[in-house]
């Protein structure tokens, strides 16, 4: 039993050593594995791996390279802002530039006009200079503008109205709204009212200043009053009205009608004053200078821009005082007028 005993003791403890043995050996094998694993596993590299320091040299070399991308960035924007600018500048400066040619341009524009007038004016002169009937007319024109702002000048300080001048057409121009109502032309009869006023001052302004230009037992001639030599044909009273139809009212039976009253009118209180003296002037055929006529809407003003149909109409409601100037077709009728006003008789006028 004892012998058994011991030889079952000792298969175990063989057992036992044979398991240390294995252990100690798979022990053995696992350690010599690691050590294997550790040196292939500092021999292995990858081919996407560098160097730590040459890892910082990139780094560093790029944040340089980067510094230096963002300074030249920097200066392009610079550059660019300043290009910008100038582009501005230019246009600002050609607009300038048009600007000043198109100032120019107008400018020249009206230089030659001018140029053109001067030249036009020169031709005049020379043609006065050769020609002394043209000179003659000439001088007359402006002497008509003088005798134009003399009778305006009475015609206002007298009546206390504003007249206009057209040196154009060689009249003087009164708006009807001064004179008559609509539909309306007496003057005879109402020597209170505002137009007979307007009718004696318009007379008397023609008996002051129609003597050095007129024959007849009422006219003077003077040389300095009227240095021209110029000679009136007629002085027309002008009846105009605006085309408004006025068939159906009382006596008119149309706008001619109108118009012929109402420079009748204004002629028969005209040659009334200071014992009828108008009707003395004569024009070189001997035949009374003044005359009235009447046109309806025959003869319309322009239409100014912006005016009214009441405005328009307004405008054309009119009396007109025309002067006509006796026209010489020859320097033998220039010599007629001038010998027949410098031999006229002299006569002083009563003003009543």
């Amino acid at each position: 039993m004892a012998t058994l005993s011991r030889r079952a003791r000792r298969r175990e403890e063989e057992g036992e050593s044979v398991f240390v043995s294995m252990t100690d050996l798979s022990v053995s094998f696992l350690f010599i594995l690691l050590i294997l694993l550790a040196f292939f596993a500092t021999q292995f590299r990858s081919e996407k791996t560098v160097p730590l320091e040459v890892h910082h040299a990139a780094i560093n070399k790029r944040d340089k390279r980067i510094a230096e991308l963002k300074d030249q960035l920097g200066k392009a924007e610079a550059k660019i802002q300043h290009l910008t600018d100038r582009v501005k500048q230019l246009e600002n400066t050609v607009a300038e530039r048009d600007e000043t040619i198109r100032k120019l341009e107008t400018e020249i524009r009206k230089l030659r006009k001018l140029i053109s007038e001067l030249e036009e004016t020169i031709e005049q002169l020379r043609r006065l200079a050769s020609d002394p009937l043209a000179k003659y007319l000439q001088a007359a024109s402006e002497q008509r503008n003088h005798l134009l702002a003399q009778i305006k000048r009475r015609i206002e300080e007298s009546a206390g109205i504003k007249v206009t001048v057209d040196q154009d057409n060689g009249l003087i121009r009164l708006s009807a709204d001064e004179l008559f109502a609509s539909g309306q032309w007496r003057v005879v009869g109402q020597e209170n009212t505002k137009v007979h006023q307007i009718a004696v001052a318009i007379a008397r302004a023609l008996i002051d200043v129609l003597p050095p230009y007129t024959f007849g037992p009422a006219s003077r001639f003077d040389r300095s009053a009227n240095p021209a030599d110029a000679l009136i044909e007629t002085v027309q009273i002008e009846g105009h009205t605006d085309a408004v139809p006025v068939s159906g009212r009382g006596e008119l039976q149309d706008n001619f009608d109108l118009s012929a009253r109402r420079g009748a009118e204004m002629f028969r209180v005209m040659i009334a004053q200071e014992s009828g003296v108008l009707k003395s002037f004569q024009n070189l055929r001997g035949m009374p200078v003044l005359s009235f006529s009447g046109y309806g809407d025959m003869r319309p003003l322009e239409r100014l821009p912006a005016m009214s149909e009441e405005d328009y109409n307004r405008r054309n409601r009119r009396i007109d005082l025309r002067v006509i100037l006796q026209t010489p077709q020859n320097m033998q009728e220039v010599q007629r007028i001038r010998d027949r006003l410098a031999n006229s008789p002299s006569a002083s006028i009563r003003h009543d």
